[in-house]
């Protein structure tokens, strides 16, 4: 599948009435305290929760909550970059998510002007979003961010899902359609 051409403005329209689809890109940071090498990951979804394709990175950091910002900005930057105009993106940092959405939070300072960047990309976006995302539901990103800590690779983007993600998003499928028809629970 080529992610560049996936994404063109012609192929987003979903059978809705011509809105587009819906993205939802979950976002996560693995960061270890003894080493400022951090790891990023990030994955994207259509709106049927199918993979559509992953970014994983790596980067320098000095406490977790500046890499959680630095992962949320690098999710944004990479959904422009695809030309994708409307997208959920979900994080397990509840503090910079609310940060986002303009509660007042206390942020360690070097973690806010990153923050401020992702508001103003979010800003001149169409339909950006960012909202929480429990930790126990970021799975995927969490181990696309572990990943990436410990690569041997700078950067890779992923147009299909790396074998040790297959249980993890089966997993996510089966609560998505539980979640859309609950008789189908045994």
């Amino acid at each position: 599948m080529n992610l560049w051409v996936e994404f063109a403005p012609e192929n987003r329209l979903a059978r809705n009435g011509g809105q587009g689809i819906i993205y939802t890109i979950n976002v996560d940071a693995s960061f270890v305290s003894t080493d400022q090498c951090i790891g990023i990951g990030f994955l994207l979804r259509d709106n049927t929760g199918y993979f559509r394709g992953a970014k994983c990175m790596q980067h320098r950091s000095y406490c977790s909550e500046e890499a959680e910002g630095i992962a949320l900005f690098e999710a944004i930057k990479w959904a422009k970059d695809l030309n994708i105009t409307r997208i959920i993106f979900e994080s397990d940092a509840q503090v910079l998510v609310r940060y986002i959405q303009g509660n007042d939070v206390k942020i360690d300072w070097r973690c806010k002007s990153i923050l401020e960047d992702c508001k103003f990309l979010i800003s001149n976006s169409v339909s950006f979003v960012v909202n929480f995302f429990p930790r126990s539901a970021n799975r995927a990103a969490d181990c696309l961010a572990k990943a990436a800590r410990i690569s041997s690779s700078s950067c890779s983007v992923l147009t299909d899902a790396p074998s040790f993600l297959f249980d993890i998003l089966n997993h996510d499928s089966i609560i998505d359609v539980i979640e859309v028809d609950p008789r189908l629970v045994l």
